[in-house]
């Protein structure tokens, strides 16, 4: 399954290239505590060297602000070939710019963009980062730019986290394609709120009410994989009491929008898809019903 920053990728038409192998001796990425550390690229694409010469000079401006864009692309092979997801990154923290520059070429900023960029149309808010750009009076085989950068990574959590779902994620074979592997999965309800449906499900405070659904054990990375895709990422989490069909009654996360759907909303689709689900795991006649 794609990861959500490489279907962003997709979304701006870029390819990201092969992760490039270390002709000297250094390593391309090195992992301290919770940053990483991506070595130089130059203007590389598959080993091809592209985008050769001064700029100012042989290269022209244009021409070495696509040089810098084609190095944030090889810094982002890097990081996926080292982390295997690039959903892992939380963001990017320092760009550092070093521009093959004719005599008196000034605009080295302007030039370093190109990287700058990618990451922010790539990354939103978290792409924005700490950066210096600088002339040099030549390169590694004439490169016109060369760009490394540090990253902050989520580290990957194996603990378990109970999770009560009222809504699409109730269907477990809809997480698998996901790739989450669901635990200890058993029918749940959730007393004091009641369901509320518009564009997407959602909870509301109700005295009386009872909410039925799946209780079910993912892990932290699984939570935040699955929270986020774009269509579900106003979606937040609070802590619910799920009384569970054998009897238990455990403390669960439950994901909710801050703020419910007006009772005018509607979405005719999404409540027949919820429907089918609620029947499939098999929640009560009655309440399947009431799901419009």
């Amino acid at each position: 399954m794609a990861s959500r920053i490489e279907t962003r990728l997709r979304e701006l038409n870029l390819i990201l290239p092969e992760a490039g192998r270390p002709v000297a001796n250094f390593v391309p990425c090195v992992q301290a505590g919770s940053l990483l550390f991506v070595s130089g690229q130059i203007t590389t694409w598959n080993g091809q060297l592209r985008h050769v010469g001064q700029v100012g000079a042989q290269v022209s401006l244009d021409e070495a602000r696509a040089g810098a864009q084609l190095c944030a692309l090889n810094l982002l092979a890097q990081v996926k070939d080292f982390l295997g997801n690039l959903d892992r990154v939380e963001r990017v923290v320092e760009v550092r710019g070093f521009v093959n520059a004719a005599p008196g070429f000034t605009q080295q900023p302007a030039v370093v963009n190109g990287a700058s960029d990618l990451f922010v149309d790539v990354f939103g808010e978290a792409g924005r980062h700490a950066r210096f750009a600088v002339g040099v009076a030549s390169l590694p085989a004439g490169a016109a730019v060369e760009v490394a950068a540090t990253f902050a990574v989520r580290e990957v959590s194996s603990r378990r986290v109970d999770v009560f779902f009222y809504g699409l994620f109730m269907d477990v074979e809809l997480l698998r394609a996901k790739g989450v592997e669901p635990k200890g999965v058993e029918l749940a309800t959730v007393d004091g709120f009641a369901l509320r449906i518009g564009q997407r499900a959602a909870l509301v405070p109700v005295a009386g009410a009872r909410v039925h659904g799946v209780a079910m054990s993912l892990t932290s990375s699984e939570l935040h994989q699955l929270y986020s895709e774009p269509s579900v990422q106003a979606y937040k989490p609070q802590a619910v009491l799920a009384h569970l069909a054998s009897g238990a009654v455990i403390a669960a996360l439950c994901y909710n929008l801050p703020e419910a759907p007006s009772p005018s909303e509607r979405n005719a689709g999404y409540a027949a898809r919820l429907r089918a689900i609620a029947e499939k795991v098999g929640l009560p006649a009655e309440y399947v019903t009431s799901l419009r």
